[in-house]
């Protein structure tokens, strides 16, 4: 062999090693770089909609402390069954309508008693109503097992569906005439619709190929996008 072909073989190694160990070094950074912005976009991302759904859970949270406090509503717990279909329903129908009308999110408000019945229920629209006994439902009983009065969760509503935020309020009353102590009377809801959730699970990409999509606190998928 000659030895200008023995110089190249042993240059050769010790010129694309060298190359190689550069070009794996750059891809691993490149790469490390690529998955910091995604993370980076992400993180953003997911900082601005946790402010987002903060700020309407915390207005749905206001307001359903504000409604709870009407005095026709309470009216409605204290009177007897037959006064409450026949005086005192129709007037908190049309109550609720105007809560609906000022928050359109808020598609569903009910009055539950406390044992789950739904006693009173308005719909923005029409709505399927799959039960009136939600005394075994799952929502039901975290709402009542909870030790806190207003709770807010993430469902998957039936009558739907489709995931909703439901706020629920325990209404402890006390009527003077009768009564010493407050009470439990029941239980005021509201469905709202979290859209914001769906068109940022619809519409957002993470890099490339990433995507979002929502899930309950179990883990649930409850939406995610069409890809």
């Amino acid at each position: 062999m000659k030895l200008r072909t023995k110089i190249l073989f042993l240059l050769i190694p010790l010129i694309v090693l060298p190359l190689l160990f550069l070009g794996w070094i750059a891809f691993d950074r490149f790469k490390a770089i690529a998955q910091n912005k995604a993370f980076e976009q992400m993180n953003t991302l997911l900082n601005q909609i946790s402010l987002h759904v903060q700020t309407d859970l915390s207005t749905m949270e206001a307001n359903i402390e504000l409604f709870s406090n009407s005095q026709l509503l309470q009216r409605y717990f204290f009177a007897d069954e037959e006064d409450r279909y026949g005086l005192w329903q129709r007037p908190l129908l049309n109550l609720f309508a105007s809560y609906v009308n000022a928050y359109p999110a808020y598609y569903e408000l009910r009055v539950l008693m406390p044992d789950g019945y739904e006693d009173t229920r308005y719909t923005l629209e029409d709505i399927p109503n799959v039960s009136e006994e939600e005394g075994n439902t799952e929502s039901f009983l975290e709402m009542s097992q909870s030790s806190q009065d207003i709770n807010i969760f993430l469902i998957d509503n039936p009558d739907l569906k489709k995931p909703a935020f439901l706020a629920s309020k325990k209404m402890f009353l006390r009527d003077p005439a009768v009564e010493l102590e407050s009470t439990l009377k029941g239980y005021l809801t509201i469905t709202m619709r979290p859209d914001f959730l769906f068109e940022q699970v619809k519409n957002e990409k993470i890099g490339k190929t990433g995507w979002l999509f929502l899930t309950d606190h179990h883990g649930k998928v409850l939406f995610e996008p069409d890809i």
